[in-house]
């Protein structure tokens, strides 16, 4: 059921954490991920389509594979952010975080009131404390050493207070290249070099505050998502992911139809 040791943490001790994201209503592809061998995925509530009862039989689907699994929540209220750490989430995802205020607010809603100096509210009674099957100092122990908060940069307004949201206690900080390009006025060239130039600066402030860096790899062929990976690695990130099941497939559909069609020839 939950309160099992994040899978995330055990894999940081080798080297890379690989995950996916998912952004509809598939208990499959979560199951699919944790026999793969994956270390995390995030279940995407802000560009998904799926509500609250579906993303939590999505985290029992992860539970019971052993991957763990990251909400990116659809905002930064505490409502959410609660929810998903009761229904049994690793940890949390915000989007659009501009300001270090904004991220040490999110990072204090996901830490209990108390000691730990948060906002969320405890309860007995929830589905990761077991319904009361494990005392309640066990289960707040467990999520000191297992909960995880992230937040996306993808906003130059990010990237100019970069250095206030790394301090501001996050564990991960994923790169969004593609929202940010958008942003700078590039339409989605992620490669462009004030895109790169953004992006280095943020891995920059990251390392500097042992925060983690996640970053998704835009590409189905298994060279090319290798050779991007070494860049990254070159540069620090050790999280990655790749595109949500729809884009894979869809990858996959096209593939199979050009090869059946002669379009491609080994």
């Amino acid at each position: 059921m939950t309160m099992q040791a994040s899978r995330i943490k055990e894999s940081l001790r080798g080297g890379a954490v690989v995950g996916t994201w998912i952004q509809a209503l598939d208990p499959t592809a979560c199951e699919a991920a944790a026999a793969a061998g994956l270390d995390f995925v995030i279940l995407d509530m802000e560009h998904g389509n799926f509500g609250d009862d579906s993303a939590l039989h999505m985290i029992r689907a992860c539970d019971a594979g052993g991957v763990d699994a990251i909400v990116r929540v659809p905002g930064a209220g505490i409502e959410k952010v609660k929810n998903a750490l009761d229904w049994g989430a690793m940890g949390v995802l915000l989007p659009l975080v501009r300001t270090g205020r904004e991220a040490a607010e999110f990072v204090r809603q996901a830490r209990f009131e108390g000691p730990a100096g948060g906002a969320r509210g405890g309860c007995p009674w929830i589905r990761c404390a077991k319904y009361t099957g494990v005392s309640y100092k066990d289960y707040v122990d467990w999520c000191d050493q297992n909960r995880q908060i992230w937040a996306v940069i993808e906003t130059p307004q990010a990237v100019e207070n970069i250095e206030d949201i790394a301090r501001a206690g996050l564990d991960v900080l994923v790169l969004g290249p593609f929202d940010l390009a958008n942003a700078l006025g590039f339409q989605g060239d992620t490669g462009h070099p004030e895109v790169i130039r953004a992006l280095d600066r943020v891995i920059e402030a990251a390392r500097g505050q042992g925060v983690e860096l996640c970053c998704t790899l835009f590409s189905a062929d298994a060279a090319e998502l290798g050779r991007q990976a070494r860049a990254w690695k070159a540069k620090g990130v050790r999280f990655f992911t790749n595109p949500s099941p729809g884009a894979l497939l869809f990858g996959a559909y096209s593939a199979f139809r050009r090869s059946c069609r002669g379009e491609i020839t080994a």
